[in-house]
C-alpha cells in the first residue's frame, strides 16, 4: 500500500513537471500575438489612498480593445501591477450597481481557476483554496477579518453572509497572506470589498435598482441603492431582499425539498474627504431566514433541520491620513464591531424531542497600519492588530409529550473569549526588472474557556511567520516569480471547547493545543501583453502540527462515534494552476483555466480529506457593439475517487466519491442609457451534478434574468 502510494505521488509529480514546462513552450507561439498593439484609453477608478490607479474592466466594459493593467491591493496591502506580483492572485470586478451574474458571493468564485466551492446546503458555500477550506482559509470584508473564534474545520456557510449585490470586487490571494492578515491564511485569502462612493466635482445623486429571477420559482431578488457624491463627501446606501425556492436539479428535474430560504440585507458607507485623507463610517447587516440543511433531512433521518437565522452585522470607523511629514504615504486606523450568529433547530423522525441551539460571536477590533513613502524603490508597511471575541452559546431540548424544557451544555462553552493581538512588518524593494518582498508577523492568542469540571481554562499560544517573494522580468512580456512563506492557525474556541454532534461525529473538548503551521513554496510564470495574459504555476505546501480529530476506539454518544482533537497531523499538498486570457480582434475575448490538487495525509498514510478534483473553465465573450454582449461558458471537473477514510464516512461523498461533470451557460446582456438586461440559460445540458463534498446538487437547466436601471 505504501509503495503504491509512493509510486502514485511520483507519477503525479512527473505530471506536474510536464504541465509546468509544457506551459513554458506555449509562451513561444504567443510572441506573434503579443507584438500586435492597439492604443486604447486607460480606465481608472479612485484608489483607497486618493491616488488614481489602473484596473481591469474587461468584465464590465462594453468593448475590449486591450488588456489593461490589473492591480491588486486588498490582499497585498499595496496596489501592485498583476505581472509584477510575486504570487498568484485573482481580481474579480463585480460592480454593485450593475446587477449580479451569480446568486451569491461564494458562487461568484465557483468557476474561478484554483477555487472549488463546496455547498453543504443552498444557503452556504465554502471556498477551497489549494486543498484547504473552513478555518484554514482566511476571508476578509473591507480588509477586516470575517473569520472568528468558532470558525470550524471543513465546510462552512460564512462567506454567504456577505451580500454579493453590495460588492464592488473580490480578490483572491493563493497560498499566502499570513504576514498581512494573521491566523488562518494557510490556503490563502479571499477579500471582498463593499461598494463605496467616489469623489465628484458635481453634487450628484445616482439611484440604482435591479431585479433578478429564475425559472421554476427558484429565485426572486431585488436590490435598490443610492449614491451621492461631491468634492467633500460621498454617501452610498443599499438594501437587498431575496426569496429562494427549492432547487430543481438536473437530470430528471427533481425538486430538492427543502432547500429554499429568505434573505434580507442592508449596507451603507459615508465618506468625508479632506486635504490630508478621509474618514469612512460603514455598516453592513445580513440576515438569512429558515435555511434548511438538505442532506440532514434526506440522509440522516431528520424530520427537519433548519438554520432559523444566519446573521452578520458589522460597523466600523476608518480614518486615513495621507502624505504625512514627507515620509509616510498613509496612516490608517480602523476600529469597529462585528457580530455573527447562527440559530439552529432540528428534530429526528419519530422523536418527541426537538432541539434548538444558538451560537454567536461578538468581535471588537482595532487595527493600525503605517505605509512608508516609496524612496528609491523601497516601501514598507508596519501594522498592529487586535481582535477580541466573546462567544455566546445555548442548547435547549423541548419535550413535546411532557411540554417541558431542558437546558443542556451548549455546542461551545458559553461566555468563552478568544483574544488575538499581532504585529507585522512588510517591505518591498522594486527595480525596473522586478521586485523583492519580505515580511514577518508575530501573533499572540489567549483563549479563556469556563468549565464546570476545571473552572476557567486559559490557553495561550504564540506564532511567528515569514514571507519572502520575488519577481523578475525576463523579456518584454514574460515574468518569472517565486515565493516561500509560512502560515499558521491558532487554536480557537471551536478547537478547544466543542461538545456535540458535528457532521457525522460527536466531538468532546480538548485543551492545550498548539498552532498549526504550513510552509508554502511556489514557482510561476506570467505573460502580459496588450492581448494576452497567461499564468502557469506549481506549488508545494507542507503542513505540520495539524489539529486532527482522533476517534475513540470504543466510545459512542447519541449513536455517533466520539472524537477529540490533537496536534498529530502532518500533510503535504501540491498542484499546478493555469490561467489564460486572449483578446481576438476588437470584439471578443477568450478566458480559460485549469488546475489540479493532490493532498496526502502523511500521518495516516492516506489522501487528505476534501481535496478537489482536477477542474477547468472556458469562457468566450463577444461584444458586437456598445450595447450587446454575448457570453458562452463551459466548466467542469474530473471525478474524485481518491478519498480519505473520512471522505468515505461522509454521507455527502461516500465510497464511490464524487462524479465528474461538464456543464455550460449561455448569457446575453443588453445595456443602453442606464438600462440593462441580462438573460441567461444555465446548465444548458441539464446535467445532474454537484461539487466535491457538497450536500446539495446544483440547479438543472434554468432561465435567469436581470433587469435594472
Amino acid at each position: 500500500m505504501l509503495i503504491d502510494g509512493c509510486l502514485e505521488r511520483g507519477l503525479m509529480k512527473k505530471q506536474l513537471l510536464v504541465i509546468f514546462f509544457g506551459g513554458w513552450l506555449l509562451v513561444q507561439p504567443l510572441l506573434a500575438l503579443s507584438n500586435i498593439r492597439i492604443d486604447s484609453s486607460t480606465v481608472v477608478v479612485q484608489g483607497s489612498i486618493g491616488a488614481m490607479k489602473k484596473v481591469a474592466v474587461l468584465g464590465d466594459s462594453l468593448r475590449a480593445e486591450k488588456l489593461t493593467e490589473v492591480t491588486v491591493e486588498a490582499t497585498l496591502l499595496r496596489a501592485t501591477a498583476w505581472e509584477k506580483q510575486p504570487y498568484r492572485t485573482d481580481l474579480k470586478k463585480i460592480g454593485a450597481a450593475s446587477g449580479s451574474e451569480t446568486r451569491t458571493t461564494p458562487e461568484w468564485l465557483m468557476h474561478q481557476t484554483g477555487v472549488m466551492v463546496q455547498k453543504t446546503n443552498h444557503g452556504g458555500g465554502s471556498p477551497t483554496l489549494r486543498g484547504l477550506q473552513g478555518n484554514q482559509t482566511l476571508m476578509l470584508v473591507d480588509g477586516i477579518r470575517l473569520n472568528n473564534s468558532i470558525f470550524r474545520y471543513g465546510p462552512n456557510q460564512y462567506l454567504n453572509t456577505v451580500d454579493a449585490f453590495g460588492l464592488d470586487q473580490v480578490e483572491v490571494l493563493f497560498g499566502n497572506g499570513a504576514v498581512q492578515y494573521g491566523s488562518d491564511a494557510m490556503g490563502g485569502v479571499i477579500a471582498a470589498k463593499f461598494h463605496e462612493p467616489t469623489v465628484s466635482k458635481n453634487n450628484q445623486w445616482t439611484p440604482h435598482i435591479f431585479v433578478r429571477g429564475m425559472s421554476g420559482n427558484q429565485e426572486q431578488s431585488a436590490r435598490g441603492s443610492m449614491d451621492y457624491v461631491s468634492t467633500k463627501f460621498g454617501l452610498t446606501v443599499g438594501g437587498t431582499l431575496r426569496q429562494f425556492g427549492d432547487v430543481i436539479s438536473g437530470g430528471e428535474g427533481r425538486r430538492l425539498t427543502p432547500t429554499g430560504y429568505r434573505e434580507r440585507d442592508f449596507d451603507g458607507k459615508f465618506v468625508v474627504y479632506g486635504k490630508r485623507g478621509r474618514l469612512t463610517l460603514a455598516h453592513q447587516n445580513h440576515n438569512q431566514f429558515d435555511v434548511p440543511v438538505y442532506h440532514k433531512v434526506v440522509l440522516e433521518n431528520h424530520a427537519y433541520y433548519n438554520m432559523d437565522l444566519q446573521l452578520r452585522s458589522m460597523t466600523y470607523l476608518k480614518k486615513e491620513w495621507t502624505n504625512l511629514m514627507g515620509a509616510l504615504d498613509k496612516v490608517e486606523v480602523v476600529i469597529g464591531q462585528q457580530g455573527q450568529g447562527e440559530w439552529r433547530s432540528f428534530q429526528k423522525n419519530g422523536s418527541m424531542v426537538s432541539r434548538r441551539e444558538k451560537d454567536s460571536v461578538d468581535t471588537r477590533f482595532v487595527t493600525l497600519k503605517v505605509f512608508g513613502k516609496q524612496k528609491k524603490g523601497f516601501q514598507y508597511v508596519i501594522g498592529l492588530e487586535g481582535y477580541f471575541d466573546h462567544v455566546f452559546s445555548q442548547r435547549v431540548d423541548w419535550n413535546q409529550t411532557s411540554a417541558t424544557q431542558k437546558d443542556l451544555r451548549a455546542l461551545y462553552p458559553n461566555d468563552a473569549s478568544n483574544n488575538q493581538t499581532s504585529a507585522f512588518l512588510y517591505a518591498t524593494q522594486s527595480w525596473k526588472s522586478g521586485l523583492l518582498r519580505a515580511g514577518l508577523r508575530y501573533s499572540g492568542t489567549q483563549v479563556r474557556i469556563p468549565t464546570i469540571e476545571l473552572g476557567e481554562v486559559v490557553d495561550n499560544n504564540e506564532a511567528v511567520v515569514f514571507d519572502v517573494a520575488a519577481s523578475r522580468k525576463l523579456s518584454q512580456y514574460l515574468f518569472i516569480y517565486s515565493n516561500v512563506g509560512s502560515s499558521f492557525r491558532s487554536p480557537n474556541v471551536d478547537d478547544l471547547g466543542t461538545l456535540g454532534i458535528v457532521d457525522f461525529r460527536f466531538e468532546v473538548p480538548q485543551y492545550g493545543l498548539a498552532p498549526e503551521y504550513s510552509l508554502n513554496k511556489e514557482l510561476g510564470l506570467k505573460w502580459k501583453s496588450d492581448r494576452v495574459m497567461f499564468t502557469l504555476c506549481g506549488y508545494h505546501n507542507q503542513l505540520s502540527g495539524l489539529i486532527t480529530r482522533v476517534k475513540s476506539p470504543s466510545d459512542s454518544l447519541q449513536g455517533y462515534p466520539v472524537y477529540w482533537k490533537q496536534n498529530v497531523g502532518e500533510s503535504e499538498i501540491w498542484g499546478a494552476e493555469w490561467d489564460f486570457k486572449l483578446l481576438i480582434g476588437k470584439k471578443s475575448q477568450v478566458k480559460a483555466g485549469a488546475f489540479f490538487t493532490v493532498g496526502d495525509n502523511l500521518t495516516a498514510q492516506e489522501p487528505m480529506r476534501r481535496i478537489p478534483p482536477a477542474m477547468f473553465n472556458v469562457e468566450w465573450i463577444y461584444r458586437p457593439n456598445k450595447q450587446w454582449q454575448i457570453v458562452l461558458a463551459m466548466y467542469g471537473a474530473k471525478s474524485q475517487q481518491r478519498l480519505a477514510k473520512g471522505d468515505i464516512q461522509d454521507n455527502r461523498i461516500g465510497a464511490q466519491g464524487t462524479a465528474g461533470y461538464a456543464s455550460g451557460d449561455v448569457r446575453c446582456r443588453y445595456q443602453k442609457k442606464g438600462f440593462f438586461m441580462d438573460v441567461a440559460l444555465t446548465n444548458v445540458g441539464n446535467d445532474l451534478y454537484k461539487t466535491h463534498g457538497s450536500g446539495v446538487f446544483m440547479p438543472g437547466r434554468a432561465l435567469q434574468f436581470v433587469l435594472g436601471f
